[in-house]
């Protein structure tokens, strides 16, 4: 007999700092693919979304493998061992023609931003969101089904507004998005020599370009805050129907 899902919570947006943690690992994890290295910048944005999950307050500790799943997914480099290396080769050879219309057209450098972004910050705010009700990631299965569920909830969520956010908030800096992306690889070089991960956001301030992003994009959302609490409550919704089709999780 399974017990019973954790009742929910009032919903209720982040706090001020949360929220604005939870958006300089967005924007970070945006300006992680303009990084002019393959694989780099696939590896430097899948470590932003683990920090940012480690971070959160109410998150339980977590294998690296259990933390990895929640924060990016199944890694698309390793779909079995056959595909590995045509994903290399494919990687090499597209690479640099995207590199090249990135050039060309800087929309499709921001539209890459955003969408990166988008997914960063929904993710993290779900995952804490779900954790300050309770609800479990103690084992595999336990953690794939949250995944699930908060990706459930990004695709059925009209994100529009907090797009729009986005989008404006990347366009406004384009002229500034070459010195953001040497900014933000400075900041991962950091992050990384850094022993604590649970360091205090504000140690060391952020520099200028992705701290003008950041602030802006926060305010932003503190003015949105009815799209915050329409997503916290969505998830319920996901979570409740994902909990009666599998008989629900122990807890």
């Amino acid at each position: 007999m399974h017990t019973p899902m954790p009742s929910p919570e009032p919903a209720s947006p982040p706090d001020d700092s949360l929220l604005r943690d939870l958006v300089l690992h967005a924007v970070c994890s945006g300006l992680a693919g303009l990084i002019p290295l393959p694989f780099v910048d696939e590896w430097a944005e899948r470590f932003v979304r683990r920090r940012m999950v480690r971070r959160l307050p109410h998150a339980p500790p977590l294998p690296r493998a259990r933390l990895n799943h929640l924060a990016n997914g199944p890694s698309p480099w390793l779909r079995g061992c056959l595909m590995f290396p045509v994903n290399v080769v494919r990687r090499l050879i597209l690479w640099p023609l995207k590199r090249f219309l990135r050039k060309l057209l800087i929309v499709l450098a921001v539209k890459d931003c955003v969408d990166a972004a988008a997914e960063t910050f929904h993710v993290g705010c779900l995952l804490n969101h779900a954790w300050s009700r309770g609800i479990p990631a103690t084992t595999d299965a336990e953690a794939q089904l949250l995944r699930r569920v908060v990706m459930a909830t990004i695709e059925t969520v009209d994100a529009r507004p907090f797009n729009q956010l986005l989008r404006h908030a990347f366009a406004q800096s384009r002229g500034r998005l070459r010195q953001a992306r040497r900014s933000v690889a400075a900041m991962l070089r950091r992050w990384r020599r850094q022993a604590e991960p649970h360091a205090a956001p504000a140690a060391e301030p952020e520099p200028e370009p992705i701290s003008l992003l950041v602030s802006a994009i926060t305010e932003g959302l503190r003015h949105e805050s009815g799209y915050l609490l329409r997503l916290t409550r969505a998830f319920d919704q996901q979570w409740e129907a994902a909990h009666t089709s599998v008989g629900g999780p122990s807890t």
